[in-house]
């Protein structure tokens, strides 16, 4: 049996730059695995948003000795 690492996914969604700041943040604390490129949308009333979506796994602490 192989030990797997836990992994999330996290949607992220608002503008290129504020997804930008979530991913530079979430990356201090965990290990990003996998990140799309913004993508896209747009809401019921046509205005443009951008989503995100971030594979995120916890980053072992210096004193975690795996």
């Amino acid at each position: 049996m192989t030990d797997r690492t836990p992994t999330s996914r996290i949607r992220v969604r608002g503008t290129p730059e504020t997804n930008q700041a979530v991913h530079d943040h979430l990356a201090e604390r965990f290990t990003i695995v996998a990140s799309s490129g913004d993508l896209e949308r747009s809401d019921r009333s046509g205005r443009p948003f951008f989503d995100r979506y971030l594979v995120v796994t916890e980053t072992p602490s210096e004193r975690d000795p795996r």
